[in-house]
């Protein structure tokens, strides 16, 4: 991407839309939106206007939102800020703007009892942690809870 981004910085009057420092940072800030969403909707069955209004749930969503900006800040790669900022600048723009019973696929694939990308959201988030030793105990919890289910949705236990 970067390559590319050059190839075309050389061209006047065209814009890459590729930041200077890279993809990384753009990456992370569409993790913290969906490594969040997903997990915590699917563990509280909750649509996203339910998770943004009710306060101990929206305090849930902003603690993954969080340690995922924290995995990105350790990973050298956090867009801007601080991570706590990151966090709720995301908590703020999803909170203006979630018509009512908007889920994730995340949480339909649990509540239908299918498998789901709980593994590749909460626990990459978990594994990342681990690598970079930023502490991840909301996603934790969250792949803790949900994989019993997920494992039987897979067939890999009874």
């Amino acid at each position: 991407a970067e390559r590319l981004a050059a190839a075309f910085a050389a061209c006047q009057g065209v814009e890459s839309g590729v930041p200077h420092d890279g993809m990384w940072p753009m990456i992370w800030e569409k993790a913290v939106i969906m490594c969040a969403m997903g997990p915590v909707g699917a563990l509280s069955r909750a649509p996203l206007d339910k998770m943004c209004s009710i306060p101990q749930t929206r305090a849930l969503l902003r603690a993954a939102m969080l340690e995922i900006a924290r995995c990105a800040e350790a990973a050298g790669s956090l867009p801007q800020g601080t991570p706590e900022e990151l966090a709720d600048k995301t908590l703020g723009m999803l909170s203006g703007r979630p018509a009512p019973g908007i889920t994730s696929s995340t949480l339909r694939d649990v509540v239908m009892g299918k498998p789901s990308e709980i593994n590749e959201l909460s626990g990459d988030i978990v594994r990342a942690g681990q690598k970079l030793g930023v502490a991840t105990p909301t996603h934790d919890f969250i792949l803790g809870a949900l994989l019993p289910q997920e494992l039987r949705a897979r067939g890999e236990q009874p």
